[in-house]
């Protein structure tokens, strides 16, 4: 299970997103390799971010409402074929294929499925 971490850390460089979302760089100090770990942990996950500054006292706190904390739908279909992928495997019904494997094949066979439901001159 990741852990929590707090550190100061310098922003240096913003992109905009074609969804009106941003991207954002940042550098930190020098970390421990404990440290370093718990930093890296947290890649790919939704996390709540507190960004203040140090040098100067903040005028207001401003609280961002958004959906991250809603899965999308890719997200969502991820999840379910992993527990029916392990659902199989408990009950030994599968010859012994990783998740990754499993999931591309499922994948694969829905993009055929629906591709086979397209007008011919759409296929």
């Amino acid at each position: 299970m990741p852990k929590a971490l707090t550190t100061s850390a310098i922003l240096t460089g913003f992109s905009s997103r074609a969804d009106g979302s941003l991207g954002f760089r940042g550098v930190t100090p020098e970390l421990s390799a404990a440290e370093k770990v718990a930093l890296i942990e947290l890649h790919n996950l939704n996390v709540r971010l507190l960004i203040q500054p140090t040098d100067t006292p903040a005028e207001a706190l401003i609280e961002v409402k958004g959906d991250l904390d809603a899965k999308t739908p890719s997200v969502r279909l991820r999840a379910v074929l992993f527990v029916w992928w392990k659902q199989q495997t408990e009950a030994k019904k599968m010859d012994g294929k990783g998740f990754d494997l499993f999931y591309v094949e499922q994948m694969n066979r829905m993009i055929d499925d629906i591709k086979g439901q397209l007008e011919p001159e759409h296929a």
